[in-house]
């Protein structure tokens, strides 16, 4: 593997989605393989997979650095610095900002083409009774600089369907 391409995820510093921090686990060996290791220093970058059609990936596991050692250890993940965790939309949000849209865009015209493409609105479960509350995600993802615009041309869309159905 090729150091600066393990790196790659650190862009993410330079774009329009918030910033990165650290998070921390101390305990039994339970990250990486194999599981029963003794010792060991093992670094994972940003992990995705193939899932349905041949280009499209999702996020699988933050970058990662682990330490093991008789049987226990220390690992530092690299996860996004959001008000809630949505780890999955923020990486498959940044992937496609990174490779599915133009690079010579400014950044908005670059973020609309990644609403267009790529809907990070999602029914989640809430509560007792598994409510189901719609939410979306980019607010929680996007720097805040970015969000008032986005917010704007949700609403700009929903009107003009409503007009559209009008008509």
């Amino acid at each position: 593997m090729k150091i600066l391409e393990s790196l790659e995820y650190l862009t993410v510093l330079k774009s329009p989605f918030k910033g990165l921090k650290l998070q921390f686990y101390f305990g039994d060996a339970i990250y990486g393989t194999p599981y029963n290791i003794k010792w060991g220093i093992h670094y994972c970058p940003l992990g995705y997979s193939i899932k349905w059609p041949d280009d499209f990936l999702r996020y699988d596991f933050p970058p990662r650095l682990a330490i093991t050692l008789f049987g226990k250890q220390f690992v530092i993940d690299i996860v996004p610095n959001t008000a809630i965790n949505c780890e999955r939309e923020y990486w498959d949000a940044w992937w496609n900002y990174r490779n599915k849209t133009d690079k010579n865009a400014s950044t908005p015209v670059r973020l609309n083409q990644l609403f267009e493409k790529l809907s990070l609105t999602w029914l989640r479960l809430s509560g007792k009774n598994e409510d189901k509350i719609e939410v979306d995600y980019y607010p929680y993802v996007l720097k805040t600089k970015y969000v008032f615009p986005y917010l704007i041309l949700d609403k700009l869309k929903e009107v003009n369907s409503k007009v559209k159905t009008i008509i």
